[in-house]
């Protein structure tokens, strides 16, 4: 998920602004992550500080995404996403390939860190 490179940027910003994390905790979050998440994954050669900052932007960057579409609220007109006609079609493409998944785990950990919560999801 690499082609919105500053998008993702901004909206990991948004989503640790909006629910005062520590930029620090979540890395150290992450990292705690790391071995099960590589078990998870094709092969990853880059540094672990790599893997795990990788980890970290996909995942708060899909949170926001998903946030941003389940509460509109925080969509500005600048948005460079939902701003623009069609745009999160290509995102959602981007997202359902092969090479671009997460580890669920990885999701829901963050996601548990916000005070949100997946029970009876998986019923």
């Amino acid at each position: 998920m690499d082609w919105c490179g500053s998008f993702k940027f901004n909206y990991v910003k948004a989503f640790l602004g909006r629910y005062k994390m520590n930029l620090d905790f979540c890395v150290q979050t992450v990292r705690n992550w790391d071995a099960k998440a590589r078990s998870c994954a094709q092969p990853f050669e880059p540094s672990s500080d790599d893997f795990v900052l990788m980890l970290l932007v996909d995942a708060t960057f899909v949170l926001e995404l998903m946030i941003r579409n389940f509460f509109p609220s925080y969509i500005d007109m600048r948005d460079p996403i939902y701003g623009k006609p069609r745009m999160i079609e290509d995102v959602y493409h981007d997202m359902i390939l092969i090479e671009n998944q997460l580890p669920l785990f990885v999701l829901e950990g963050l996601f548990t860190q916000i005070g949100g919560t997946l029970d009876g999801a998986y019923t």
